[in-house]
C-alpha cells in the first residue's frame, strides 16, 4: 500500500496512477493548483506549495471530481465526490460507509432549521 503524506508529488500520483481516477498530469497539477489558499510570505514559506492543508484537500476531492466526471452534467457534484472518495479508498483497501439520506421534500424551508423542541419558543417570539 502506498504512503501518502501529502507532499504535492505524491498527491498528483494518487490521483493520476496509484488510483483508477487517472487524471492527466495537467488537470491534477490544475486541480492541485486551485485548491491552494494564498501563502503568507511566500519567499519564506515557499515549502507551503507543496502541502495541502485539510480545508485545501477538501476543495482538492471536489475539484477532481469535477474534472474527472466533466462531461456528465445531470450527476450532482455529490456523487461524483462520492465516486472519487471510492476510487481513493480503493487504493487503500478501504470502502466508504454510505451517509444515510434524509428525505426533506415535505418540510418548508423554516422547518428544516428549527428542529421541533424550539418550535415553541419560535411561535412565542412571532407574537
Amino acid at each position: 500500500m502506498p504512503n501518502y503524506g501529502g507532499g504535492f508529488k505524491l498527491t498528483i500520483d494518487l490521483v493520476c496512477r496509484d488510483s483508477d481516477i487517472e487524471l492527466t498530469d495537467k488537470e491534477a497539477r490544475f486541480c492541485f493548483g486551485m485548491s491552494k489558499m494564498t501563502v503568507k510570505d511566500e519567499v519564506k514559506n515557499h515549502d507551503e506549495y507543496d502541502k495541502l492543508r485539510f480545508s485545501e484537500f477538501l476543495e482538492f476531492i471536489g475539484r477532481v471530481a469535477q474534472t474527472k466526471y466533466f462531461n456528465e452534467q445531470t450527476v450532482s457534484l455529490t456523487v461524483k465526490i462520492e465516486r472519487v472518495l471510492d476510487s481513493i479508498f480503493k487504493t487503500f483497501g478501504l470502502k466508504r460507509r454510505p451517509v444515510p439520506v434524509e428525505d426533506i421534500s415535505d418540510h418548508s424551508s423554516d422547518e428544516s432549521v428549527i428542529p421541533s423542541r424550539y418550535a415553541s419558543i419560535d411561535a412565542s417570539i412571532d407574537s
